[in-house]
């Protein structure tokens, strides 16, 4: 069985609010590529606290490719999302 390391897992936060779903991930070694919410309101401390993009956009507005796009070549891809509040 072949192992990978855990910089090289990627993941991209659906309905990341503030970021505390991504700060875990991170906290876990795991790279946030970016968070995507309809709350604008929420980008400062997303990024401020993660370090990672914040997209504001509602996701029924982006396409899979779209997300498919901001995981890096060659990582282990991880889709995240916490049920909106």
């Amino acid at each position: 069985m072949r192992y990978m390391k855990k910089s090289s897992i990627s993941a991209v936060d659906l309905f990341c609010g503030v970021g505390g779903l991504t700060h875990g991930l991170i906290k876990s070694g795991i790279n946030v590529v970016a968070g995507i919410d309809v709350d604008e309101g929420c980008r400062f401390a997303f990024e401020k606290n993660n370090k990672a993009l914040f997209i504001h956009k509602s996701v029924k507005e982006v396409a899979s490719q779209e997300i498919s796009d901001l995981y890096p070549q060659d990582n282990l891809r991880i889709l995240v999302g916490c049920a909106p509040c």
